[in-house]
């Protein structure tokens, strides 16, 4: 069974999903509750953990009992990470804990979503041009996420800083004022309205291949079948010349931009933009969303896997030897090219993969990618830790950022050299005969 209406409801799935009004402000929001620096970084830690031990038997989960389930199941505790947000009391004594029940809940939501959305909309498409038409879409949902985003940057910051809020409320000749409290919790409650709006696109999604009812005493045998199922998949990719690569290749470019876009409002203050400036770049970012979908079209017309990996590896080598070199405001191309080049990742990494991947397995195939992705990520923050913790001493924090940020460019050609030959002893040992 196909129903072309999943990728329709995919795009709109991925949008509501991903817009976070409260991106702009993420950090400063924990803060603002009275969390302490330390305290952030270890529910960081709590979230890429959750997504981790999730991801792939969520993937798993969705072949056997519907990737519909899982989807449906991802906007549901969407909602409920954000009703943690918006119901938390700041400065009180339960603030750490619900937070890091949001955090749970956040990882379980992304763990459910990944895989299982593209899995569904792919699967729905007629096999003929499958891969063409998958490109469009990738294309599409690019184009209307940055339409998305940039709404969630300016949205989220304008109405979580009270004193810009009220000007523009006396502008419009209203007499009343936003309190500090109140504007610090609409950016969630704009979440709120979207992570409804996600459900329903979610429940009007249909399931392309055949499931089960899943009952109550049905659960630990789907769980078996689960666990079965991912460690197949693993196997699959070990001995998968190309998806093993791809992996390998995608997950060090990830890892590291990823850091640095973590990072990147220090970097910004770095550079001596103020706060309030910080969604207004993040916007502008998101704006990139229109061309760069374009630009993977045109490359992946011409252009080889290997040829496609290269020109990856040079713009982060590029951006990230860009953005140490001089902390002056015209630095801020070099972290444009960087957000540019992943957005240029996200859509190769997705049309390789979803080509590759078997339909019996595909959501779990798509959920390693997240999990390798997240796994990487969490070892370099650990490392990023470690390093901060080394160089921190009598100087200020902007020069230990400064000096941190200059390992960037030298660990990310490392680890480019370490993924090519690890993919070449699994090519050459793991997979002469490739998948089965």
């Amino acid at each position: 069974m196909s129903d072309n209406k999943n990728s329709y409801y995919f795009v709109w799935f991925r949008v509501l999903f991903n817009a976070r009004f409260y991106y702009p402000i993420f950090t400063v929001f924990f803060l603002d509750h009275g969390l302490s620096l330390e305290q952030f970084a270890l529910l960081n830690t709590v979230w890429a953990v959750s997504i981790v031990l999730l991801e792939v038997p969520s993937g798993a989960l969705a072949d056997i009992v519907g990737r519909k389930r899982l989807v449906v199941g991802a906007s549901c505790l969407m909602l409920l990470e954000m009703l943690c947000l918006l119901l938390v009391p700041p400065h009180s004594q339960w603030v750490f804990w619900i937070f890091a029940l949001n955090r749970i809940l956040s990882g379980a939501a992304e763990a459910s979503a990944s895989g299982a959305d593209e899995a569904l909309a792919y699967d729905s498409l007629p096999e003929e041009g499958r891969e063409k038409l998958w490109a469009q879409i990738m294309a599409k949902t690019m184009r209307w996420q940055a339409v998305g985003f940039v709404l969630a940057m300016v949205l989220g910051g304008v109405f979580y800083d009270a004193e810009v809020l009220n000007q523009f409320i006396q502008n419009l000749g209203l007499n009343f004022n936003v309190s500090k409290t109140l504007s610090m919790k609409l950016p969630i409650l704009l979440c709120v309205f979207s992570s409804l709006a996600c459900i329903f696109v979610s429940l009007k999604m249909k399931d392309t291949l055949k499931t089960t009812s899943l009952k109550l005493s049905e659960c630990f045998n789907a769980g078996k079948e689960a666990f079965s199922t991912t460690l197949k998949a693993g196997g699959w990719i070990l001995r998968s010349k190309h998806v093993f690569s791809i992996l390998m290749f995608a997950l060090v470019i990830d890892s590291v931009i990823r850091m640095f876009m973590t990072l990147n409002s220090e970097y910004y203050r770095s550079l001596g933009f103020t706060e309030a400036s910080f969604g207004v770049i993040g916007a502008c970012m998101g704006l990139m969303g229109f061309v760069v979908p374009s630009v993977g079209e045109w490359i992946a017309s011409f252009a080889s896997r290997k040829k496609v990996a290269l020109l990856l590896v040079i713009l982060t080598s590029i951006g990230l030897w860009g953005v140490q070199a001089s902390f002056v405001k015209p630095m801020l191309f070099f972290a444009f090219l960087l957000s540019a080049t992943m957005s240029l990742l996200g859509y190769f990494s997705s049309l390789y993969l979803n080509k590759e991947a078997p339909a019996k397995m595909r959501a779990t195939v798509l959920s390693f990618k997240g999990l390798s992705f997240n796994l990487a990520y969490g070892s370099l923050g650990i490392l990023y830790s470690l390093l901060v913790a080394q160089i921190r001493g009598d100087s200020q924090s902007g020069q230990v950022f400064e000096g941190a940020l200059s390992y960037f460019a030298p660990f990310f050609l490392l680890s480019v050299v370490f993924a090519f030959g690890l993919s070449f002893w699994q090519r050459r040992f793991l997979g002469k005969k490739g998948a089965d």
